[in-house]
């Protein structure tokens, strides 16, 4: 049964880029409550004229996430923004903030929206990722792999590069580099994204990542241990904090020891194993994106209602 929620969404359309999380929660979002997904530049008055339904709630993907819509300090409705990386457009972000007077601001990433975001501690409501275990999830394919690396290795990512440079030639190990944010054709198997991207990870023992110079749980946290492989990878307090716990569900390692933490786990199967299976549970149990969808319908509903006895 349906949220009696009227939601309206703006967003770009993300159904083919790489990072397809938002794609992934407007359908959630639409399979929950009534809520209209918005892809293209408007005045908001033109966008209501469009629309079926009065929104009890707008939502807008982020300052850079999301179509440009005028027009929104004119209504009386209430606006939720959702925040990606707190790091980036911070001062575009206040500006949007202060010019339209938002007061709910949903933060993927806790600790670094309170360091950039400070003035705003109260408006804030911690969203995490999430993954889409229709997508991520344990295809049952042989581990084929030993070491899995993906994605950019930049200065910003030191263990990653030190774990490149140093395992590199070492049989077993693997690296794909990122694709770029950006669109992409799914069906080109060259391309790691989306179903393939998930299938590979399935093919890995370990997967070995970091949390770069800005400690972030990033998204790969999640795919990986969704995908029923063993996560070595750096630490931070939000990570603990969202239930990544080391050595029960996931695997610490830290610049100097990775590759002796990835030779054990290489020879204990079992015990590798074990960690793998737990993170892979606790992924989908807590992290799923029906989990994540039904938080932020929590979220929004008592503001709604708030609203609605206030007017």
């Amino acid at each position: 049964m349906k949220e009696e929620l009227k939601l309206l969404y703006f967003v770009h359309d993300f159904q083919h880029h790489v990072v397809k999380n938002f794609y992934y929660l407007s359908k959630g979002l639409e399979d929950v409550c009534d809520c209209r997904v918005w892809h293209k530049p408007a005045n908001i008055h033109e966008v209501m004229k469009e629309l079926d339904f009065q929104p009890d709630f707008i939502l807008i993907n982020d300052v850079s996430g999301s179509p440009s819509i005028t027009g929104l300090e004119e209504v009386d409705i209430p606006i939720g923004l959702l925040i990606h990386d707190a790091h980036r457009n911070v001062n575009k972000r206040n500006i949007f903030i202060e010019q339209y007077d938002i007061q709910f601001l949903f933060t993927i990433y806790r600790d670094e929206f309170l360091k950039r975001h400070p003035q705003y501690k109260k408006r804030m409501f911690w969203l995490p990722h999430f993954v889409n275990t229709n997508i991520f999830k344990d295809y049952q394919y042989p581990k084929e792999i030993n070491w899995l690396l993906m994605g950019m290795i930049t200065n910003h990512y030191p263990t990653r590069q030190r774990v490149y440079r140093r395992m590199r030639n070492k049989n077993g190990f693997v690296y794909y580099r990122h694709p770029g944010y950006k669109n992409v054709n799914e069906q080109d198997k060259r391309i790691f994204v989306g179903e393939n991207y998930a299938k590979e990870i399935n093919r890995a023992k370990m997967f070995i990542t970091d949390d770069s110079k800005l400690h972030l749980p990033f998204m790969k946290y999640y795919e990986v241990l969704a995908c029923n492989t063993l996560l070595l990878a750096t630490v931070n307090k939000e990570l603990l904090d969202l239930g990544f716990k080391p050595k029960e569900n996931f695997v610490e390692i830290n610049k100097y020891n990775f590759e002796q933490v990835a030779d054990y786990y290489l020879i204990h199967e079992e015990e590798r194993k074990k960690i793998a299976q737990a993170g892979y549970e606790m992924v989908h149990e807590r992290h799923s994106l029906e989990a994540r969808v039904k938080e932020l319908i929590d979220m929004i509903k008592p503001i709604v209602k708030k609203s609605d006895s206030i007017d």
